[in-house]
């Protein structure tokens, strides 16, 4: 019996080994990575009480301040490899999230205006690896002028099966925004706080995304915020103020289309200098036998999950 079992234990084994590695981050914005916060490491957060997860650590601003227009279509770009910009078995959602610069993110401050969950069977995280570490959001185009706090949000659910499996894979950067208009955009939650994540049994970050197979997820935090245009299109931009995070199909535009012109997506380097001292050098891309992909892995994890239940 054992000894049947054996082909099955190596092969989960190597799938574990693949990912253990295949972190990711936040490096630039529309091409400009000065503006994005030091940040220590590409490894996940995975207490939802943590301090780490406002802005991982980086409490200090960047080295400068990238200047965008109300209703400026932003592409924030990811890292791992050169290869690619995370492993597709980190599957997931993405959300972003704004705070006053004056507020440092303390409190009450963030406010969400893009998100995108499990939309028809596809991760957002699925599309971020389709475009090759692109993510497009458009900032509400009525938001109020100022400085703010970007922070954007990747979720790995792989592991969510049990409490503290769920990765979160967090960054910022600091932004000015010009024009817009005047509004106080709402609801704001605390990072973390029990009104974004209620704790590691919350829904959204423990959840078996494998067996039974699911067909809705809840993102985590509050609704997309009320002072998105209702002009707004994409995907993940909130674009109206009855938004219900228990529906993750929003009804929006995916995120396939063209990158920023000012990007090369045949090479990540572009966006990433490895002798650049505010960066951490990327972790090797180890090998691995078993693509956690395949088909032969899932059914091999659905087994392994029939078995433990």
């Amino acid at each position: 019996m054992w000894i049947s079992q054996l082909p099955l234990v190596l092969l989960l084994s190597a799938v574990m080994m693949s990912l253990a590695s295949c972190h990711t981050n936040m490096i630039s914005i529309n091409g400009n990575r000065g503006c994005v916060r030091h940040f220590p490491n590409n490894s996940p957060i995975t207490d939802v009480n943590s301090s780490l997860m406002k802005c991982y650590g980086a409490a200090e601003p960047a080295s400068s301040r990238c200047s965008f227009a109300a209703g400026e279509t932003l592409w924030l770009k990811y890292y791992h490899s050169d290869s690619q910009p995370v492993d597709p078995s980190h599957k997931g959602p993405i959300a972003v999230y704004l705070a006053s610069a004056e507020s440092k993110g303390d409190g009450a401050s963030w406010f969400k205006i893009a998100e995108k969950g499990l939309t028809n069977g596809q991760w957002a995280v699925d599309e971020l690896v389709a475009n090759r570490g692109d993510w497009k959001i458009t900032l509400p185009s009525n938001l109020r002028a100022g400085n703010y706090i970007l922070r954007s949000e990747l979720l790995a659910l792989h592991s969510a099966g049990q409490e503290f499996g769920a990765q979160f894979y967090v960054g910022c950067a600091d932004i000015t925004v010009t024009g817009g208009g005047d509004a106080d955009c709402s609801p704001k939650v605390e990072i973390p706080g029990t009104q974004w994540v209620s704790g590691p049994s919350d829904e959204s970050v423990k959840v078996n995304i494998y067996w039974p197979p699911i067909t809705s997820y809840k993102i985590p935090g509050p609704q997309l915020a009320s002072c998105a245009a209702a002009s707004d299109t994409d995907n993940n931009s909130g674009n109206n103020n009855n938004n219900n995070n228990n529906n993750n199909n929003n009804n929006n535009n995916n995120n396939n289309n063209a990158p920023d012109p000012d990007y090369d997506n045949n090479d990540y380097n572009d966006d990433y200098d490895n002798n650049d001292a505010n960066y951490p050098a990327p972790e090797p891309t180890a090998a691995s036998p078993a693509k956690s992909d395949s088909p032969q892995c899932k059914a091999a994890l659905q087994e392994l999950l029939k078995a433990c239940a």
